[in-house]
């Protein structure tokens, strides 16, 4: 049978890191084997990628193929999803069935599982040259609702066939999102949502707070005027705006506390102080808020146990107010760090001849 060897791309738009996925014999670069399926990333544009990551997950060169490939981004929750077709079930490796792998580490460890009803031959379409199958696969992903698409000839004929599913969102972050005017969008998770910073509800915008979820509105989340949404609280879990409704809302009765929260940036702080991250153990979006009384050069650096420095979050010259960061779980080079403590240390150093600099650390847990 024929098919493509074209590799499939996919980009996160928040942090602009590449990923490309593509069919390979044995491990890249040796290329003996059995045909499995790989991904690279490059977290600068391209410039480099680091090492291949084998997606499926069956046990390597035991006679089985896997291929065509197709990788795809949920812009909400980052989770990455690949569908390919896969034959570790059949003993003479004659038949195919449709997986999807998912991650939720940007690509450093993959799962995989079934996700077809049918099996099929792979004999090809007939009539065409030389027993060509067709590139029809794909997949899609948005807010943890999982759309893989495939052909298989179960009927006779070569057609396209999709089975839906949703993953399961344990902590939800939502930053720089922006719900657009009309749209209407429901958010769920099993533990909490925390919307901000740079979370935006355009007029019109209807948004829901599903029930079971702490619920957290973070300085920077926005609802602007003629918007509305609903949330669902367990009194047992709370958050942070414990007057949010029970009910449906409209922004008038809820823009209060949050402007209150927001404005508290506009002020000038009368000491330097560093507050614990929230939240605290994180996974993988922690935010770290501090205030400075004075114009400083202020740094911001985030070490593990052993002392190493892992992550510059701030360097730079800074007025008098209060501040937030978000800090995403990652290296300076943009990897995934593995669960632990890990100490935020500020240290501020005044511009205008004030004496005496503020230095402060705080531990945050990191818990995948």
């Amino acid at each position: 049978m024929r098919t493509n060897s074209f590799p499939s791309m996919t980009v996160n738009h928040q942090n602009g890191e590449i990923y490309i996925e593509w069919t390979n014999r044995g491990v890249p670069g040796i290329n003996t084997g059995d045909p499995d399926i790989y991904m690279i990333k490059s977290t600068d544009g391209g410039n480099t990628w680091g090492s291949p990551v084998r997606v499926n997950q069956d046990i390597q060169n035991n006679g089985k193929d896997q291929w065509f490939p197709w990788i795809a981004i949920d812009p909400v929750t980052r989770t990455l999803v690949c569908t390919f077709y896969d034959s570790r079930n059949f003993a003479d490796n004659d038949s195919a069935e449709t997986f999807v792998a998912v991650s939720y580490d940007s690509g450093s460890t993959w799962q995989d599982f079934k996700v077809s009803d049918s099996t099929w031959a792979g004999d090809g379409i007939t009539g065409f040259c030389c027993n060509y199958a067709g590139d029809y696969i794909g997949i899609d992903i948005n807010f943890g609702r999982v759309y893989p698409v495939w052909s298989d000839d179960r009927s006779g004929n070569m057609l396209t066939y999709t089975s839906p599913f949703k993953l399961i969102v344990t902590d939800l972050v939502l930053i720089n999102e922006i719900l657009t005017s009309g749209e209407t969008v429901t958010y769920e998770a099993t533990n909490s949502i925390t919307a901000g910073p740079s979370f935006t509800v355009e007029t019109n915008g209807d948004v829901t707070f599903a029930a079971g979820s702490k619920i957290t509105l973070s300085p920077g989340f926005h609802a602007k005027e003629g918007s509305k949404f609903h949330a669902y609280i367990d009194e047992g879990l709370g958050g942070s705006a414990p007057s949010l409704p029970t009910a449906i809302a409209t922004v008038a009765e809820v823009e209060a506390e949050v402007e209150e929260v927001q404005s508290q940036e506009d002020l000038i702080p009368t000491e330097y102080a560093l507050s614990p991250a929230y939240p605290n153990p994180f996974n993988p979006y922690a935010t770290i808020k501090y205030a400075l009384k004075d114009d400083v050069r202020a740094t911001l650096k985030v070490y593990d146990l052993l002392g190493r420095e892992v992550r510059v979050l701030v360097n730079e010259h800074q007025p008098a107010a209060y501040h937030s960061v978000v800090w995403d779980g990652r290296d300076r080079s943009g990897r995934p760090l593995p669960s632990g403590v890990y100490i935020a240390r500020l240290h501020a150093t005044p511009t205008a001849g004030v004496a005496g600099d503020f230095v402060a650390g705080i531990k945050m847990v990191l818990l995948k």
